[in-house]
């Protein structure tokens, strides 16, 4: 029994991470505007990526990748779409992003002690 709450705990935790997750600025990452047509993207993409394979610097991989993230969203209509109402709804179901963190911060530990309080009643 206190594997699977230990298996439990560790999918939540992981959850969390991700809701809690700062959202990357694709726009930031590729040096854009947010009105940027696609003719623009595909050029400071292509700009990037050419400048950061050219230099021996020890990040460029992180770099690179980031790079191919943010065009992969930004070059798609529909994704570039829902990366704009995403990124620009900082005020979702009311609350602001900080009070969401706090919110499922607080869910998770109230929901593993009402999981570890009947795990152990259960054992006992």
């Amino acid at each position: 029994m206190t594997r699977e709450l230990d298996n439990w705990q560790e999918r939540l935790s992981a959850s969390v991470k991700i809701h809690t997750m700062t959202l990357p600025n694709y726009y930031k990452i590729l040096k854009l505007d947010p009105s940027a047509d696609p003719e623009q993207i595909w050029l400071s993409y292509h700009k990037l990526v050419f400048t950061n394979t050219r230099s021996d610097q020890a990040g460029n991989l992180n770099k690179l990748l980031e790079l191919d993230e943010a065009y992969e969203v930004l070059s798609q209509p529909r994704k570039k779409i829902a990366y704009d109402k995403l990124y620009k709804n900082k005020n979702f179901l009311g609350l602001s992003l900080d009070l969401r963190r706090q919110l499922v911060i607080f869910l998770t530990g109230f929901f593993t002690g009402i999981l570890t309080f009947f795990a152990l009643r259960a054992h006992y």
